[in-house]
């Protein structure tokens, strides 16, 4: 009920919108709003196998796409995304799990980008993921630049291809950090 740039309640006051950048600002966190204050424990503990979840139906959808296939595979591989290693081991720290999940969608909206020159996908989530966190959000900006570096010498096409499709996808990445400024620039301030 208070302001949501300065908070009073911790210690002599802390900026709000940095604590939310941080730690708040996934859309599965903003639910707790209409949520009775009561269900709080309840609703993080089930955010954890929900992210991992979303984490595993989202890695399924890409290999799904990527490799046009429909058997078993695609939900064991699915499954073995969602609780690999890094996930289990940072389970603890919610707030990093929707980087993690959206990544496989990153991934496929740069493939999709790349191939067929759509932009969408990859722009929203790129944007999601550093929305919801900044900080591991960055990391995934780093994983798509190795990623693409990676994609396009696995495809060839030339120096001035190379070149397009880099200025293409810089273009989109600065277009969703800029879109997530609305939220990383109060938290910097």
């Amino acid at each position: 009920g208070d302001s949501l740039l300065y908070n009073w309640n911790i210690g002599m006051g802390l900026d709000f919108v940095g604590l939310f950048s941080y730690y708040l600002a996934s859309p599965l966190h903003l639910l707790t709003v209409i949520l009775p204050e009561s269900w709080m424990l309840e609703y993080f503990s089930l955010l954890m196998p929900i992210k991992l979840g979303l984490a595993s139906l989202f890695f399924a959808i890409f290999l799904n796409q990527v490799f046009k296939k429909e058997d078993i595979s695609i939900s064991l591989f699915g499954a073995m995304y969602g609780l690999c290693g890094w996930a289990l081991a940072y389970q603890w720290n919610i707030m990093w799990l929707d980087t993690f999940a959206l990544l496989p969608l990153t991934v496929l909206g740069m493939v999709r980008l790349l191939m067929d020159k759509k932009p969408v996908l990859y722009t929203v989530t790129l944007f999601l993921s550093v929305f919801s966190n900044y900080y591991i959000g960055f990391f995934t900006c780093i994983f798509i630049l190795l990623l693409f570096f990676v994609f396009e010498i696995c495809r060839w096409r030339g120096f001035k291809a190379l070149c397009a499709d880099f200025v293409r996808i810089g273009w989109f990445t600065v277009l969703a950090i800029g879109m997530s400024c609305i939220l990383e620039l109060p938290a910097l301030a």
